[in-house]
């Protein structure tokens, strides 16, 4: 977790803090700006649906489903450099959060820094800086191995979200048991095992954070890229993982769900139903 500064020193206001994220992708500088500026794009690492009004005064409009939107004002936009967003937020849409994308080259590489400003450093707004801190850092890794091993292709997102029995830790252990994934991850190696059905199953581990957050992708899958989280909500621990299919056509996608959901919700211990 970040430290909560108490001076945003992106905005300069007193009272509220901010996040920095900064990743290297190996794709034009172009491709990126599209990434974040295009609404096709946008669900292709980030939502499930987005559209896009372009230029200063215009506004990105998202949702990860279920009828809630997020709609943000575009401040500033200048194509393959800049965009800054503002998105009023909080009951009383009080807070003004400060989304802000810059692009350079750097090393024959595109760098992507994103500044997340205007939170408020109240203990109320806690949950959101922690969440979201962990959330952008993710969302980031997506984009870039879709830039990088699926760029313009269709994703499709297969989801696990539910409430997990006994403690992150538990829980932690059963996915990199021998039901699970068969093996403690490290961040940077490759792995190569077999699924308790007997299937091979080949990647990488992009990221790891135990006993909350696995990051992997999965070969025979076509590159597909898992984002997995595991957190806690006071007394209770929450899973949601996204599994990211690229270039399925459906009849292909609903195979892999009928597999996949039923598999990781019963490592797990939750109900495959309402696994999402």
């Amino acid at each position: 977790m970040m430290e909560k500064p108490s001076v945003d020193s992106q905005s300069g206001r007193e009272g509220t803090r901010q996040q920095t994220h900064e990743i290297v992708i190996d794709a034009p500088i172009e491709a990126v700006w599209k990434a974040i500026t295009d609404a096709e794009e946008l669900t292709r690492w980030f939502v499930e649906e987005a559209s896009v009004e372009p230029g200063v005064g215009g506004s990105i409009t998202i949702s990860w489903g279920g009828g809630d939107k997020g709609e943000s004002r575009i401040e500033a936009w200048e194509p393959n450099r800049l965009l800054r967003l503002d998105h009023k937020f909080g009951r009383d849409k009080g807070a003004v959060i400060v989304s802000e994308y810059t692009i350079e080259r750097r090393d024959g590489k595109t760098v992507l820094r994103f500044v997340h400003s205007g939170i408020p450093a109240s203990a109320d707004w806690n949950g959101y800086y922690d969440g979201t801190d962990s959330g952008w850092a993710s969302f980031f890794r997506t984009l870039r191995h879709y830039l990088e091993h699926h760029q313009g292709k269709r994703r499709t997102t297969i989801k696990v979200v539910g409430k997990l029995p006994g403690s992150l830790e538990d829980a932690w252990a059963r996915l990199t048991g021998a039901d699970g994934f068969g093996f403690e991850p490290v961040a940077g190696q490759s792995f190569s095992n077999t699924t308790p059905a007997g299937e091979p199953r080949h990647g990488t581990v992009v990221h790891v954070h135990s006993p909350g957050w696995l990051e992997l992708t999965i070969r025979e899958l076509d590159e597909a890229y898992l984002a997995h989280s595991m957190a806690a909500a006071g007394p209770n621990q929450f899973v949601y993982s996204i599994l990211s299919v690229f270039g399925k056509n459906d009849a292909e996608v609903e195979a892999i769900r009928a597999q996949w959901q039923p598999w990781l919700s019963g490592v797990l211990g939750i109900d495959a139903a309402a696994a999402g």
